[in-house]
């Protein structure tokens, strides 16, 4: 209810507030490759590498998005496409053993367990500079609102560090 214009209630036809200001965050799931692929190789190619053994061991990643509502100007040529970032969950460690894929010590990507303070750390590290970056300039000045859904690691509205850390910025950032 908080997203129904207050003027048009009393109407026939309410009407919903234009969102401008929301951000959306989401995390979603991909596995690192599909169960059965098709390559298609020219004559003399080598066939593409697969590195997982068994289909039960198919890595999966976690990415956040982030977005918002695309703007146009009075021409209808859009200005801002609402696409700010898009994340993975991962870090960069060495391989504590050699396979047959690699050495001991080879760069690898592993996922990274999401917990509330690796939300924070990319919400204050990751978003919010992007945010300042993507954001159009003909909202100076508006509450930015990033909108979360009801995920158990989400940061929680009056976090302390999230606030001190938006209060560094020159934006009205809040959580929801």
């Amino acid at each position: 209810m908080s997203m129904v214009d207050d003027n048009s209630i009393s109407t026939s036809r309410a009407m919903f507030k234009p969102m401008t200001n929301m951000v959306h965050i989401d995390e979603k799931w991909f596995d690192m490759t599909r169960v059965k692929n098709s390559y298609y190789v020219l004559p003399g190619e080598p066939e593409p590498k697969r590195t997982v053994s068994n289909t039960h061991s198919i890595g999966k990643v976690m990415f956040l998005t982030t977005v918002a509502r695309p703007r146009y100007n009075n021409e209808g040529e859009l200005t801002f496409d609402g696409k700010i970032v898009i994340w993975a969950f991962v870090e960069e460690t060495e391989a504590k053993r050699t396979s047959r894929n690699r050495t001991k010590g080879t760069k690898v990507l592993t996922s990274v367990k999401v917990t509330r303070p690796v939300c924070r750390d990319y919400l204050i590290n990751k978003v919010i500079p992007a945010i300042q970056d993507k954001w159009p300039d003909d909202d100076e000045g508006a509450t930015i609102f990033i909108q979360q859904d009801n995920a158990k690691p989400h940061v929680l509205p009056n976090d302390v560090a999230f606030r001190e850390a938006v209060e560094q910025t020159d934006l009205d950032i809040r959580l929801l």
